[in-house]
């Protein structure tokens, strides 16, 4: 049985020139991940806090299951959830999230603007836009406004995670390349492979 609003695989069609990449592995439900298993499942290395996502969206079904599904496949994660764009703005305001999942169609500020504020607030945070079906201009908007990805409702689960978890990636990888060179080591996004993603 799948959750609300979470498709199984495989059951959308992507509009021309999305990414479409293979899905990750499925990752064991139980507790936190040891470094090196998080190694063999292709999460990333923590940072002080550990990896932080926040999703928001105005629909409750949605943010009960989404969470659930990453808790459920990426363990290791701290999710924390908004109902509205403006309570992502307050717990942005003080927390650097790893990635960003937004839906665009929310009342008062929508995904679009919030995108916006995340690019000025924390430029090298990934975000990914939930979009519903058939708005393919809505997604190109949010690809051009800065989106990491697009995930289009019904949201196809094996996508959206080898979406979010590629996200989480490059931010990491970011971070490195950030630390690197406040310590003055010379290091840039080509020696770690950004310049690829």
């Amino acid at each position: 049985m799948s959750e609300p609003g979470i498709a199984p695989a495989r059951e959308r069609n992507r509009p021309a020139g999305a990414r479409m990449e293979s899905a990750p592995e499925p990752v064991a439900a139980t507790g936190a991940a040891a470094p090196e298993q998080r190694a063999s499942q292709g999460l990333p290395g923590t940072h002080a806090d550990g990896v932080r996502v926040l999703i928001v969206d105005d629909d409750p079904a949605l943010l009960q299951s989404l969470p659930e599904t990453v808790r459920t496949r990426l363990t290791g994660l701290i999710v924390e959830t908004a109902d509205s764009a403006k309570a992502a703005l307050g717990r942005i305001a003080t927390v650097e999230y790893d990635a960003i999942i937004s839906d665009i169609k929310m009342p008062g500020m929508d995904g679009l603007a919030l995108l916006q504020e995340i690019g000025q607030r924390w430029p090298e945070t990934p975000t990914l836009l939930i979009t519903g079906h058939g708005e393919h201009e809505l997604a190109v908007q949010a690809l051009r406004g800065g989106a990491y990805d697009f995930i289009q409702k019904p949201i196809e689960r094996d996508y959206f995670l080898a979406s979010l978890q590629r996200a989480i990636q490059v931010r990491q990888l970011r971070r490195q390349v950030a630390e690197q060179q406040a310590r003055g080591t010379g290091t840039d996004d080509r020696d770690l492979g950004l310049h690829q993603c």
